[in-house]
Protein backbone atom coordinates (compact mmCIF):
# COMPACT_ATOMS: atom_id res chain seq x y z
CA UNK A 1 0.00 0.00 0.00
CA UNK A 2 3.25 2.64 0.76
CA UNK A 3 4.26 1.63 -2.98
CA UNK A 4 0.97 2.45 -4.59
CA UNK A 5 0.90 5.65 -2.20
CA UNK A 6 4.31 6.53 -3.36
CA UNK A 7 3.90 6.08 -7.16
CA UNK A 8 0.27 8.37 -7.49
CA UNK A 9 1.89 10.63 -5.52
CA UNK A 10 5.49 10.76 -7.79
CA UNK A 11 3.09 10.81 -10.44
CA UNK A 12 1.61 14.59 -9.28
CA UNK A 13 5.05 15.69 -8.46
CA UNK A 14 6.52 14.91 -11.98
CA UNK A 15 3.56 15.47 -14.61
CA UNK A 16 2.89 19.07 -12.65
CA UNK A 17 -0.70 18.91 -12.80
CA UNK A 18 -2.62 21.43 -10.70
CA UNK A 19 -6.10 23.58 -10.85
CA UNK A 20 -5.04 25.39 -14.13
CA UNK A 21 -4.50 22.23 -16.11
CA UNK A 22 -7.15 21.25 -18.72
CA UNK A 23 -10.07 20.17 -17.52
CA UNK A 24 -10.20 16.72 -18.62
CA UNK A 25 -6.81 16.66 -17.38
CA UNK A 26 -8.28 17.46 -14.09
CA UNK A 27 -10.98 14.69 -14.12
CA UNK A 28 -9.13 12.23 -14.97
CA UNK A 29 -6.48 12.97 -12.28
CA UNK A 30 -8.93 13.34 -9.62
CA UNK A 31 -10.49 9.68 -10.77
CA UNK A 32 -7.54 8.28 -9.97
CA UNK A 33 -6.87 9.67 -7.15
CA UNK A 34 -10.27 8.84 -5.64
CA UNK A 35 -9.83 5.29 -7.02
CA UNK A 36 -6.73 5.26 -4.64
CA UNK A 37 -8.34 6.94 -1.88
CA UNK A 38 -11.01 3.56 -1.94
CA UNK A 39 -7.84 1.28 -2.33
CA UNK A 40 -6.10 2.23 0.76
CA UNK A 41 -9.66 2.82 2.58
CA UNK A 42 -9.93 -0.93 2.36
CA UNK A 43 -6.67 -1.84 3.39
CA UNK A 44 -7.03 0.48 6.30
CA UNK A 45 -10.36 -1.47 7.14
CA UNK A 46 -8.43 -4.59 6.35
CA UNK A 47 -5.68 -4.04 8.61
CA UNK A 48 -8.17 -3.24 11.04
CA UNK A 49 -9.94 -6.12 11.34
CA UNK A 50 -6.82 -7.89 11.65
CA UNK A 51 -5.63 -6.30 14.48
CA UNK A 52 -9.10 -6.82 16.06
CA UNK A 53 -9.16 -10.33 15.68
CA UNK A 54 -6.00 -10.33 17.70
CA UNK A 55 -7.18 -8.76 20.49
CA UNK A 56 -8.13 -10.40 23.80
CA UNK A 57 -11.50 -9.56 23.51
CA UNK A 58 -11.80 -11.77 20.59
CA UNK A 59 -11.28 -14.60 22.17
CA UNK A 60 -15.02 -15.32 22.97
CA UNK A 61 -16.79 -17.47 21.35
CA UNK A 62 -20.10 -15.46 19.14
CA UNK A 63 -22.24 -17.43 22.01
CA UNK A 64 -20.74 -15.64 24.49
CA UNK A 65 -20.87 -12.09 22.59
CA UNK A 66 -24.63 -12.99 21.78
CA UNK A 67 -25.32 -13.48 25.53
CA UNK A 68 -23.52 -10.20 26.49
CA UNK A 69 -25.31 -8.63 24.17
CA UNK A 70 -28.89 -9.41 25.24
CA UNK A 71 -27.57 -8.36 28.84
CA UNK A 72 -26.94 -5.28 27.83
CA UNK A 73 -30.14 -4.70 26.22
CA UNK A 74 -32.38 -5.82 28.52
CA UNK A 75 -30.36 -4.23 31.73
CA UNK A 76 -31.23 -0.69 28.65
CA UNK A 77 -34.55 -1.71 28.50
CA UNK A 78 -35.30 -2.59 32.12
CA UNK A 79 -34.69 1.09 32.92
CA UNK A 80 -36.02 2.55 29.67
CA UNK A 81 -39.31 0.26 29.73
CA UNK A 82 -41.80 2.89 27.40
CA UNK A 83 -39.09 4.05 24.98
CA UNK A 84 -40.02 6.99 23.46
CA UNK A 85 -41.23 6.15 19.67
CA UNK A 86 -38.25 8.09 17.61
CA UNK A 87 -35.37 7.27 19.94
CA UNK A 88 -32.85 4.50 18.79
CA UNK A 89 -31.49 2.50 21.47
CA UNK A 90 -27.98 2.98 23.05
CA UNK A 91 -27.46 -0.60 22.91
CA UNK A 92 -27.64 -0.77 19.05
CA UNK A 93 -24.14 0.64 18.89
CA UNK A 94 -22.48 -2.51 19.75
CA UNK A 95 -23.41 -3.19 16.00
CA UNK A 96 -20.96 -0.36 15.41
CA UNK A 97 -17.56 -1.38 16.93
CA UNK A 98 -16.01 -3.73 14.11
CA UNK A 99 -17.00 -6.24 11.79
CA UNK A 100 -17.24 -9.31 14.57
CA UNK A 101 -19.89 -7.83 17.06
CA UNK A 102 -21.30 -6.48 13.86
CA UNK A 103 -21.71 -10.07 12.46
CA UNK A 104 -22.53 -11.57 15.48
CA UNK A 105 -25.53 -9.06 16.49
CA UNK A 106 -26.84 -8.79 13.03
CA UNK A 107 -26.83 -12.64 13.62
CA UNK A 108 -28.58 -13.00 16.99
CA UNK A 109 -32.32 -13.20 16.50
CA UNK A 110 -33.26 -12.14 19.65
CA UNK A 111 -31.63 -9.11 20.73
CA UNK A 112 -34.04 -7.53 17.46
CA UNK A 113 -37.23 -8.40 19.25
CA UNK A 114 -38.15 -5.28 21.61
CA UNK A 115 -39.04 -2.98 18.54
CA UNK A 116 -38.32 0.79 18.26
CA UNK A 117 -39.84 2.59 15.82
CA UNK A 118 -37.60 5.57 15.05
CA UNK A 119 -38.54 5.08 11.08
CA UNK A 120 -40.31 2.53 8.65
CA UNK A 121 -36.47 1.89 7.34
CA UNK A 122 -36.04 0.61 11.38
CA UNK A 123 -39.01 -1.53 11.40
CA UNK A 124 -38.06 -3.47 8.27
CA UNK A 125 -34.61 -4.09 9.62
CA UNK A 126 -35.86 -5.88 12.72
CA UNK A 127 -38.17 -7.68 11.19
CA UNK A 128 -35.70 -9.01 9.03
CA UNK A 129 -33.15 -9.43 12.01
CA UNK A 130 -35.40 -11.01 14.33
CA UNK A 131 -36.50 -13.63 11.69
CA UNK A 132 -39.18 -15.62 13.27
CA UNK A 133 -38.97 -14.83 17.02
CA UNK A 134 -41.73 -13.28 18.51
CA UNK A 135 -41.56 -9.61 18.88
CA UNK A 136 -42.39 -7.01 21.65
CA UNK A 137 -43.36 -3.17 21.59
CA UNK A 138 -43.19 -1.08 24.38
CA UNK A 139 -43.50 2.52 22.91
CA UNK A 140 -44.83 5.60 24.14
CA UNK A 141 -46.71 8.34 21.51
CA UNK A 142 -47.52 10.86 23.56
CA UNK A 143 -44.21 13.56 23.69
CA UNK A 144 -43.55 12.89 19.65
CA UNK A 145 -44.69 15.46 17.37
CA UNK A 146 -43.40 13.32 13.63
CA UNK A 147 -45.59 11.19 11.79
CA UNK A 148 -43.24 8.47 10.45
CA UNK A 149 -43.12 6.61 14.08
CA UNK A 150 -46.89 6.67 14.01
CA UNK A 151 -46.43 5.40 10.42
CA UNK A 152 -43.88 3.00 11.68
CA UNK A 153 -45.82 1.44 14.69
CA UNK A 154 -48.80 0.65 11.70
CA UNK A 155 -46.10 -0.68 9.67
CA UNK A 156 -45.32 -3.08 12.80
CA UNK A 157 -49.15 -4.01 14.10
CA UNK A 158 -49.48 -5.46 10.40
CA UNK A 159 -47.43 -8.77 12.12
CA UNK A 160 -49.68 -9.14 14.95
CA UNK A 161 -49.21 -12.95 14.40
CA UNK A 162 -45.74 -12.66 15.81
CA UNK A 163 -46.63 -9.91 19.12
CA UNK A 164 -45.89 -11.18 22.15
CA UNK A 165 -46.41 -8.11 24.18
CA UNK A 166 -47.78 -4.79 23.06
CA UNK A 167 -47.74 -1.75 25.31
CA UNK A 168 -48.85 1.74 23.86
CA UNK A 169 -49.00 5.23 25.15
CA UNK A 170 -50.54 7.47 22.80
CA UNK A 171 -53.42 10.47 22.74
CA UNK A 172 -57.22 9.51 21.93
CA UNK A 173 -56.32 10.81 17.92
CA UNK A 174 -53.57 8.66 17.55
CA UNK A 175 -55.61 5.90 19.06
CA UNK A 176 -58.19 6.22 16.54
CA UNK A 177 -55.90 6.83 13.47
CA UNK A 178 -53.25 4.43 13.57
CA UNK A 179 -54.39 1.66 15.79
CA UNK A 180 -57.27 0.51 13.77
CA UNK A 181 -55.44 -2.53 12.86
CA UNK A 182 -56.13 -4.28 16.15
CA UNK A 183 -58.51 -6.09 14.33
CA UNK A 184 -55.99 -8.68 13.38
CA UNK A 185 -56.13 -12.13 15.67
CA UNK A 186 -53.09 -12.13 18.20
CA UNK A 187 -52.61 -15.96 18.62
CA UNK A 188 -49.26 -15.27 20.84
CA UNK A 189 -50.39 -12.00 22.06
CA UNK A 190 -49.24 -12.14 26.06
CA UNK A 191 -49.68 -8.86 27.27
CA UNK A 192 -51.67 -5.85 25.95
CA UNK A 193 -51.54 -2.39 27.64
CA UNK A 194 -53.19 1.02 25.85
CA UNK A 195 -52.76 4.26 27.63
CA UNK A 196 -54.36 6.99 26.40
CA UNK A 197 -53.66 10.55 27.14
CA UNK A 198 -56.59 13.58 27.60
CA UNK A 199 -55.76 14.68 24.30
CA UNK A 200 -58.15 14.88 21.88
CA UNK A 201 -62.12 14.69 21.83
CA UNK A 202 -63.43 11.71 23.82
CA UNK A 203 -65.15 10.06 20.69
CA UNK A 204 -61.41 10.08 19.48
CA UNK A 205 -60.73 6.96 20.98
CA UNK A 206 -59.89 3.01 20.07
CA UNK A 207 -63.07 0.74 21.30
CA UNK A 208 -62.32 -2.61 23.42
CA UNK A 209 -65.16 -5.22 21.88
CA UNK A 210 -65.22 -8.04 20.19
CA UNK A 211 -63.98 -7.54 17.03
CA UNK A 212 -60.11 -6.63 19.35
CA UNK A 213 -57.99 -8.61 17.45
CA UNK A 214 -60.74 -10.62 15.71
CA UNK A 215 -62.09 -11.62 19.11
CA UNK A 216 -59.04 -13.88 19.06
CA UNK A 217 -56.06 -13.74 21.74
CA UNK A 218 -55.84 -17.00 23.42
CA UNK A 219 -52.68 -16.27 24.83
CA UNK A 220 -53.70 -13.19 26.50
CA UNK A 221 -52.81 -13.26 30.22
CA UNK A 222 -52.32 -9.22 31.16
CA UNK A 223 -54.68 -6.28 30.19
CA UNK A 224 -54.17 -2.96 31.33
CA UNK A 225 -56.58 -0.20 29.72
CA UNK A 226 -56.82 3.63 30.43
CA UNK A 227 -59.13 5.79 29.13
CA UNK A 228 -60.67 3.65 26.58
CA UNK A 229 -64.18 2.67 25.81
CA UNK A 230 -64.76 -1.05 26.53
CA UNK A 231 -67.06 -3.68 26.37
CA UNK A 232 -67.26 -5.87 29.40
CA UNK A 233 -68.66 -8.82 26.61
CA UNK A 234 -65.81 -8.66 25.15
CA UNK A 235 -63.98 -12.31 23.91
CA UNK A 236 -60.28 -11.21 25.69
CA UNK A 237 -61.82 -10.62 28.90
CA UNK A 238 -61.26 -14.15 29.77
CA UNK A 239 -58.16 -15.99 30.65
CA UNK A 240 -56.82 -13.34 32.24
CA UNK A 241 -54.41 -13.21 34.99
CA UNK A 242 -53.97 -9.43 35.42
CA UNK A 243 -56.45 -7.10 35.01
CA UNK A 244 -56.32 -3.18 34.99
CA UNK A 245 -59.01 -1.09 33.83
CA UNK A 246 -58.76 2.80 34.76
CA UNK A 247 -60.85 5.55 34.15
CA UNK A 248 -62.58 3.41 31.18
CA UNK A 249 -66.08 4.69 29.64
CA UNK A 250 -67.93 1.66 28.85
CA UNK A 251 -70.22 0.93 25.54
CA UNK A 252 -73.46 0.66 26.99
CA UNK A 253 -75.21 0.96 29.63
CA UNK A 254 -72.83 -0.85 32.65
CA UNK A 255 -74.42 -2.37 35.99
CA UNK A 256 -72.72 -4.64 38.46
CA UNK A 257 -74.00 -7.52 37.14
CA UNK A 258 -71.88 -7.35 34.37
CA UNK A 259 -68.93 -6.98 36.06
CA UNK A 260 -69.40 -9.94 38.18
CA UNK A 261 -69.98 -12.00 35.02
CA UNK A 262 -66.77 -10.74 33.55
CA UNK A 263 -64.75 -11.54 36.50
CA UNK A 264 -66.39 -14.69 36.57
CA UNK A 265 -65.11 -15.52 33.72
CA UNK A 266 -61.33 -15.13 35.37
CA UNK A 267 -60.78 -17.76 38.02
CA UNK A 268 -56.92 -17.56 37.58
CA UNK A 269 -57.01 -14.12 38.04
CA UNK A 270 -53.90 -12.66 40.36
CA UNK A 271 -53.91 -9.05 40.16
CA UNK A 272 -56.94 -7.15 39.69
CA UNK A 273 -56.67 -3.01 39.62
CA UNK A 274 -60.23 -1.23 38.72
CA UNK A 275 -59.52 2.94 39.03
CA UNK A 276 -63.00 4.88 38.22
CA UNK A 277 -64.02 2.13 36.26
CA UNK A 278 -67.20 0.44 38.53
CA UNK A 279 -70.81 1.01 37.82
CA UNK A 280 -72.67 3.38 40.07
CA UNK A 281 -74.17 1.78 42.95
CA UNK A 282 -76.59 2.72 46.12
CA UNK A 283 -76.46 1.28 49.61
CA UNK A 284 -79.31 -0.79 48.62
CA UNK A 285 -77.32 -2.67 46.04
CA UNK A 286 -74.70 -3.73 48.54
CA UNK A 287 -77.33 -5.67 50.97
CA UNK A 288 -77.52 -8.10 47.72
CA UNK A 289 -76.29 -11.63 49.23
CA UNK A 290 -79.18 -13.92 47.00
CA UNK A 291 -76.33 -13.70 44.39
CA UNK A 292 -74.00 -16.73 44.43
CA UNK A 293 -70.29 -15.15 45.00
CA UNK A 294 -67.36 -14.96 42.60
CA UNK A 295 -64.60 -17.45 43.79
CA UNK A 296 -60.67 -16.15 43.05
CA UNK A 297 -58.63 -18.76 44.34
CA UNK A 298 -55.64 -17.30 42.90
CA UNK A 299 -56.23 -13.99 43.50
CA UNK A 300 -52.64 -12.11 45.31
CA UNK A 301 -53.71 -8.38 45.34
CA UNK A 302 -56.80 -6.35 44.66
CA UNK A 303 -57.04 -2.38 44.15
CA UNK A 304 -59.99 -0.59 43.86
CA UNK A 305 -60.20 3.12 43.24
CA UNK A 306 -64.22 4.43 43.15
CA UNK A 307 -67.31 5.24 45.40
CA UNK A 308 -67.60 4.08 48.54
CA UNK A 309 -70.66 2.09 47.72
CA UNK A 310 -69.37 0.78 44.45
CA UNK A 311 -66.63 -0.96 45.73
CA UNK A 312 -68.49 -2.41 48.48
CA UNK A 313 -70.92 -3.80 46.12
CA UNK A 314 -68.11 -5.06 44.51
CA UNK A 315 -66.68 -6.98 47.64
CA UNK A 316 -69.71 -8.46 48.64
CA UNK A 317 -69.87 -10.31 45.57
CA UNK A 318 -65.94 -11.87 45.55
CA UNK A 319 -64.26 -14.47 47.41
CA UNK A 320 -60.50 -14.46 47.62
CA UNK A 321 -57.72 -15.82 50.09
CA UNK A 322 -56.70 -14.07 53.19
CA UNK A 323 -53.42 -13.69 51.99
CA UNK A 324 -54.30 -11.33 49.01
CA UNK A 325 -53.21 -7.69 49.52
CA UNK A 326 -56.07 -5.41 49.80
CA UNK A 327 -55.92 -1.67 48.72
CA UNK A 328 -59.24 0.21 48.59
CA UNK A 329 -59.56 4.13 48.08
CA UNK A 330 -62.83 4.87 48.93
CA UNK A 331 -64.43 8.38 47.65
CA UNK A 332 -67.35 9.30 50.03
CA UNK A 333 -69.52 12.30 50.82
CA UNK A 334 -70.55 14.03 54.41
CA UNK A 335 -73.65 11.42 53.86
CA UNK A 336 -71.79 8.34 53.28
CA UNK A 337 -71.86 5.22 55.86
CA UNK A 338 -68.26 4.83 56.18
CA UNK A 339 -69.26 1.38 57.84
CA UNK A 340 -70.62 0.04 54.97
CA UNK A 341 -67.03 -1.77 54.49
CA UNK A 342 -67.70 -3.45 57.47
CA UNK A 343 -69.22 -7.10 56.38
CA UNK A 344 -66.21 -7.17 54.24
CA UNK A 345 -63.75 -6.76 57.33
CA UNK A 346 -65.37 -9.21 59.14
CA UNK A 347 -65.13 -11.61 56.27
CA UNK A 348 -61.34 -10.99 56.16
CA UNK A 349 -60.56 -11.02 59.50
CA UNK A 350 -63.22 -13.70 61.21
CA UNK A 351 -62.24 -16.92 62.80
CA UNK A 352 -64.87 -19.04 61.69
CA UNK A 353 -64.72 -20.36 58.05
CA UNK A 354 -68.47 -19.94 57.47
CA UNK A 355 -69.65 -20.56 54.55
CA UNK A 356 -66.01 -19.88 52.55
CA UNK A 357 -65.12 -21.88 49.84
CA UNK A 358 -61.95 -21.40 49.95
CA UNK A 359 -59.31 -23.29 52.40
CA UNK A 360 -58.77 -20.72 55.20
CA UNK A 361 -55.36 -22.57 57.32
CA UNK A 362 -54.28 -19.58 58.75
CA UNK A 363 -56.13 -17.30 60.88
CA UNK A 364 -55.20 -13.89 60.15
CA UNK A 365 -54.99 -10.99 63.21
CA UNK A 366 -54.53 -7.17 63.14
CA UNK A 367 -51.33 -6.73 64.48
CA UNK A 368 -50.27 -3.36 63.12
CA UNK A 369 -52.42 -0.29 62.61
CA UNK A 370 -51.28 2.87 60.67
CA UNK A 371 -53.15 5.57 60.80
CA UNK A 372 -52.80 8.66 58.70
CA UNK A 373 -54.99 11.40 59.94
CA UNK A 374 -53.68 13.51 56.73
CA UNK A 375 -55.27 17.15 57.98
CA UNK A 376 -54.12 19.30 55.69
CA UNK A 377 -55.13 16.67 52.74
CA UNK A 378 -58.40 15.44 51.20
CA UNK A 379 -57.48 11.98 52.09
CA UNK A 380 -56.63 9.64 55.58
CA UNK A 381 -55.50 6.49 55.39
CA UNK A 382 -55.64 2.69 57.37
CA UNK A 383 -53.22 0.57 57.20
CA UNK A 384 -54.19 -2.34 58.76
CA UNK A 385 -50.80 -5.31 58.76
CA UNK A 386 -50.60 -8.96 59.85
CA UNK A 387 -47.84 -10.71 61.22
CA UNK A 388 -46.06 -12.97 58.34
CA UNK A 389 -47.19 -16.27 59.26
CA UNK A 390 -43.92 -18.01 58.41
CA UNK A 391 -42.60 -16.11 61.78
CA UNK A 392 -45.91 -16.60 63.85
CA UNK A 393 -45.74 -18.65 66.76
CA UNK A 394 -48.00 -18.32 69.86
CA UNK A 395 -45.88 -19.70 72.47
CA UNK A 396 -43.40 -17.15 72.64
CA UNK A 397 -43.12 -13.31 72.93
CA UNK A 398 -42.99 -11.16 70.09
CA UNK A 399 -40.18 -9.00 69.42
CA UNK A 400 -39.17 -6.02 68.36
CA UNK A 401 -38.04 -7.33 64.87
CA UNK A 402 -41.18 -9.00 64.55
CA UNK A 403 -43.19 -6.41 64.81
CA UNK A 404 -41.30 -5.39 61.51
CA UNK A 405 -41.86 -8.41 59.61
CA UNK A 406 -45.48 -7.72 59.62
CA UNK A 407 -47.30 -7.46 56.52
CA UNK A 408 -49.89 -4.54 55.20
CA UNK A 409 -52.22 -6.74 53.73
CA UNK A 410 -55.33 -4.15 54.08
CA UNK A 411 -54.97 -0.24 53.20
CA UNK A 412 -57.86 1.77 53.16
CA UNK A 413 -57.65 5.90 51.86
CA UNK A 414 -60.66 7.92 52.41
CA UNK A 415 -61.33 10.84 50.54
CA UNK A 416 -63.84 13.18 51.25
CA UNK A 417 -65.68 14.99 48.32
CA UNK A 418 -67.24 17.63 50.67
CA UNK A 419 -64.29 20.13 51.85
CA UNK A 420 -66.76 21.85 54.46
CA UNK A 421 -66.82 18.20 56.22
CA UNK A 422 -63.36 18.05 57.02
CA UNK A 423 -64.70 18.78 60.55
CA UNK A 424 -65.96 15.68 60.86
CA UNK A 425 -62.85 13.29 60.01
CA UNK A 426 -62.27 12.36 63.35
CA UNK A 427 -65.96 11.16 63.26
CA UNK A 428 -65.67 9.11 60.31
CA UNK A 429 -62.04 7.54 61.51
CA UNK A 430 -63.31 6.28 64.67
CA UNK A 431 -66.34 4.80 63.07
CA UNK A 432 -64.43 3.03 60.47
CA UNK A 433 -61.84 2.04 63.17
CA UNK A 434 -64.52 0.21 65.59
CA UNK A 435 -65.09 -1.82 62.48
CA UNK A 436 -61.50 -3.41 62.41
CA UNK A 437 -61.12 -6.17 64.77
CA UNK A 438 -58.06 -4.64 67.16
CA UNK A 439 -58.40 -6.92 70.12
CA UNK A 440 -54.56 -8.65 69.10
CA UNK A 441 -53.74 -4.93 67.74
CA UNK A 442 -49.31 -4.66 69.16
CA UNK A 443 -47.99 -1.88 66.93
CA UNK A 444 -49.80 1.59 66.43
CA UNK A 445 -48.29 4.39 64.22
CA UNK A 446 -50.35 7.39 63.87
CA UNK A 447 -49.12 10.92 61.57
CA UNK A 448 -50.68 13.82 62.60
CA UNK A 449 -51.24 17.89 62.20
CA UNK A 450 -48.61 19.40 64.64
CA UNK A 451 -51.73 21.40 65.88
CA UNK A 452 -54.01 19.19 66.74
CA UNK A 453 -57.64 19.56 67.23
CA UNK A 454 -58.67 19.74 71.31
CA UNK A 455 -62.53 18.72 70.91
CA UNK A 456 -60.99 14.98 69.38
CA UNK A 457 -58.27 14.26 71.81
CA UNK A 458 -60.17 10.87 72.94
CA UNK A 459 -59.56 9.45 69.10
CA UNK A 460 -57.34 6.48 70.20
CA UNK A 461 -59.33 5.25 73.32
CA UNK A 462 -62.73 5.69 70.97
CA UNK A 463 -61.10 3.81 68.33
CA UNK A 464 -59.07 1.50 69.55
CA UNK A 465 -60.89 0.63 72.79
CA UNK A 466 -58.39 -0.45 76.16
CA UNK A 467 -56.28 -1.93 73.48
CA UNK A 468 -55.24 -4.53 75.63
CA UNK A 469 -51.97 -6.31 73.38
CA UNK A 470 -50.80 -3.03 72.15
CA UNK A 471 -47.58 -2.76 73.11
CA UNK A 472 -45.84 -0.36 70.57
CA UNK A 473 -46.83 3.49 69.64
CA UNK A 474 -44.88 5.69 67.00
CA UNK A 475 -46.32 9.12 66.63
CA UNK A 476 -45.26 11.24 63.16
CA UNK A 477 -46.10 15.22 64.11
CA UNK A 478 -47.93 15.75 67.00
CA UNK A 479 -48.25 13.49 70.76
CA UNK A 480 -51.24 15.51 71.80
CA UNK A 481 -53.62 12.49 71.34
CA UNK A 482 -51.36 10.19 73.42
CA UNK A 483 -51.10 12.42 76.41
CA UNK A 484 -54.50 12.83 76.67
CA UNK A 485 -55.32 9.34 76.09
CA UNK A 486 -53.32 8.26 78.64
CA UNK A 487 -54.42 11.18 80.70
CA UNK A 488 -58.37 9.97 80.16
CA UNK A 489 -57.66 6.52 81.16
CA UNK A 490 -54.10 5.34 82.85
CA UNK A 491 -54.67 1.84 82.32
CA UNK A 492 -54.95 2.48 78.76
CA UNK A 493 -52.59 0.17 76.36
CA UNK A 494 -51.73 -2.15 79.69
CA UNK A 495 -49.25 -3.58 77.82
CA UNK A 496 -47.02 -0.54 76.34
CA UNK A 497 -43.69 -0.80 76.15
CA UNK A 498 -42.06 1.41 73.72
CA UNK A 499 -42.93 4.78 72.65
CA UNK A 500 -41.19 6.98 69.28
CA UNK A 501 -42.11 10.62 68.71
CA UNK A 502 -40.86 12.11 65.07
CA UNK A 503 -40.71 15.34 64.26
CA UNK A 504 -42.69 16.74 66.85
CA UNK A 505 -42.42 20.06 68.13
CA UNK A 506 -42.96 20.37 71.32
CA UNK A 507 -44.95 23.49 73.39
CA UNK A 508 -42.22 25.40 75.76
CA UNK A 509 -44.73 27.40 76.94
CA UNK A 510 -47.60 25.06 78.84
CA UNK A 511 -49.13 26.41 82.38
CA UNK A 512 -52.32 24.72 82.11
CA UNK A 513 -52.92 22.14 85.34
CA UNK A 514 -54.84 19.77 83.18
CA UNK A 515 -53.21 18.34 80.03
CA UNK A 516 -56.67 18.44 78.58
CA UNK A 517 -56.40 21.88 78.83
CA UNK A 518 -53.54 22.04 76.16
CA UNK A 519 -53.97 21.18 72.18
CA UNK A 520 -50.35 20.99 72.10
CA UNK A 521 -47.50 18.95 72.71
CA UNK A 522 -46.10 19.21 76.02
CA UNK A 523 -43.35 17.97 77.75
CA UNK A 524 -44.74 18.76 81.09
CA UNK A 525 -48.19 17.16 80.33
CA UNK A 526 -45.66 13.90 78.61
CA UNK A 527 -44.10 13.35 82.08
CA UNK A 528 -47.29 13.66 84.18
CA UNK A 529 -49.00 11.22 82.62
CA UNK A 530 -46.41 8.73 82.45
CA UNK A 531 -45.84 8.88 86.20
CA UNK A 532 -49.28 8.39 86.43
CA UNK A 533 -49.21 5.24 84.71
CA UNK A 534 -45.57 4.37 87.00
CA UNK A 535 -47.54 4.60 90.09
CA UNK A 536 -50.18 1.87 88.51
CA UNK A 537 -47.06 -0.14 87.97
CA UNK A 538 -47.35 0.38 84.27
CA UNK A 539 -43.70 1.94 84.13
CA UNK A 540 -42.76 2.70 80.22
CA UNK A 541 -39.76 0.79 79.22
CA UNK A 542 -38.48 2.78 76.17
CA UNK A 543 -39.24 6.31 75.13
CA UNK A 544 -37.45 7.64 72.15
CA UNK A 545 -37.25 10.98 70.78
CA UNK A 546 -36.46 11.40 66.90
CA UNK A 547 -35.87 14.73 65.24
CA UNK A 548 -38.00 16.32 67.93
CA UNK A 549 -37.49 20.16 69.50
CA UNK A 550 -37.79 22.29 72.60
CA UNK A 551 -36.82 19.78 74.99
CA UNK A 552 -34.40 21.12 77.35
CA UNK A 553 -31.67 18.96 79.96
CA UNK A 554 -33.95 19.22 82.86
CA UNK A 555 -37.02 17.64 80.39
CA UNK A 556 -34.58 15.45 80.08
CA UNK A 557 -33.61 14.54 83.90
CA UNK A 558 -37.33 14.47 84.71
CA UNK A 559 -38.45 12.11 81.86
CA UNK A 560 -35.55 9.79 83.21
CA UNK A 561 -37.53 9.34 86.72
CA UNK A 562 -40.32 7.90 84.85
CA UNK A 563 -38.96 5.95 82.03
CA UNK A 564 -36.80 3.19 82.05
CA UNK A 565 -34.77 3.78 79.13
CA UNK A 566 -34.52 7.63 76.85
CA UNK A 567 -32.61 8.49 74.32
CA UNK A 568 -32.97 9.29 70.78
CA UNK A 569 -32.05 12.85 68.40
CA UNK A 570 -34.10 16.01 68.78
CA UNK A 571 -33.32 19.79 67.91
CA UNK A 572 -31.77 21.81 70.58
CA UNK A 573 -32.48 25.78 70.14
CA UNK A 574 -29.34 28.19 70.27
CA UNK A 575 -30.05 31.45 72.33
CA UNK A 576 -29.15 34.55 70.94
CA UNK A 577 -25.91 34.91 72.55
CA UNK A 578 -24.86 31.48 72.42
CA UNK A 579 -21.49 29.98 70.43
CA UNK A 580 -22.07 26.96 69.91
CA UNK A 581 -21.75 25.21 66.48
CA UNK A 582 -24.66 25.30 63.99
CA UNK A 583 -23.67 21.00 64.04
CA UNK A 584 -24.13 21.34 67.38
CA UNK A 585 -27.40 23.30 67.20
CA UNK A 586 -29.06 20.87 65.18
CA UNK A 587 -28.39 17.49 67.10
CA UNK A 588 -28.16 16.95 70.53
CA UNK A 589 -27.94 13.43 71.33
CA UNK A 590 -30.06 11.87 74.27
CA UNK A 591 -28.19 9.04 75.96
Amino acid sequence: MAAELSTITGFLMKTGINATSSEQVVQETLDRIDKEIETVTLSLCSLRSWRNSLSHVSRLPPELLSAIFLEYALDWHFENIMICADQVPDWVSVSHVCRTWRHVAVNCPALWTRFFLASCRWVDVLLARSKTSPLSIYVDLSHVHSSEPRMALAKALGHMDRIQHLWVCCSRADSAEYLHQLTSAAPILRSFRLCLTPIGYPDQQTSIDGDTFAGSAPSLRELSIERCRVDWSSPILSGLTSLNLSRISTMSLLSMDIVIRTISRLPDLRQLRLEGSLPSASTRSTGLRDVDKVLLPKLESVTLIDSIFSIAALLAHLEFPRSAFVHLNCIYFASSNITILQPFIEERFNDSPGLSQIPRSFTRHILSLDLDYGVEQDTWSVVCGTLNPDTYQTDCPYTMDEYLDTQPLLRLEFTERDFWFRGGRSESLISFCRTLPLLHLRRLTMCDSRHGDSSIGCLLTEALGDAPELRVIELRGSAHRLIRALFRDTTFAPALTGVELRNVKFSSSCRAQNPLEHSGSCVRCLRHVLASRAQVGLTLQTLIFNNCSRIGEDDVKRLREVVWQLEGVVVRERSVDSDISDLDELLYRIS
